[in-house]
């Protein structure tokens, strides 16, 4: 993998602790830049966004919820997300004596608390009571 070092080379704090229970023995950082939108393009605006999550998010949606999460951009309300919202498609292999397709991440990826995605999801930011939707949760922190 392109741009990969050993986990060995990493202080012990950086490595969440999947990581050696995993077994895995290299990681990589991805960094994404975007750039300002131009002047006409810009929307300022002081709006506050909510985004729902419950048990029913996850790939792509899940990153969206991540994204949300660690960078203020909204306030999730509701559930834990299902995970896997990681930055690589799944790959798929078919096994060749019975013909039966898997389906695995080829990605470990930290959640903003430093646990394994795929397994813990993402973490809303306002939980749902038991006996609520996460679109009851709202409407009651709207309602203040």
């Amino acid at each position: 993998m392109e741009g990969a070092v050993p986990v060995s080379s990493l202080d012990d704090a950086e490595v969440p602790d999947f990581v050696g229970e995993l077994g895995l023995t290299h990681t990589r950082t991805d960094a994404i830049t975007i750039e300002r939108a131009g002047e006409g393009r810009a929307i300022h605006t002081n709006a506050k966004r909510w985004v729902l999550t419950d048990e029913y998010v996850y790939s792509a949606a899940d990153g969206f919820a991540g994204f949300c999460k660690q960078t203020g951009w909204a306030t999730l309300i509701g559930r834990r997300t299902r995970g896997d919202g990681g930055s690589a498609a799944p790959c798929l292999v078919r096994l060749p004596e019975t013909g039966l397709l898997m389906r695995f991440t080829v990605t470990a990826d930290a959640n903003s608390e430093g646990r394994l995605n795929m397994f813990y999801g993402t973490i809303p930011d306002i939980p749902s009571k038991p006996s609520e939707t996460p679109y009851e949760t709202l409407l009651r922190v709207i309602d203040g």
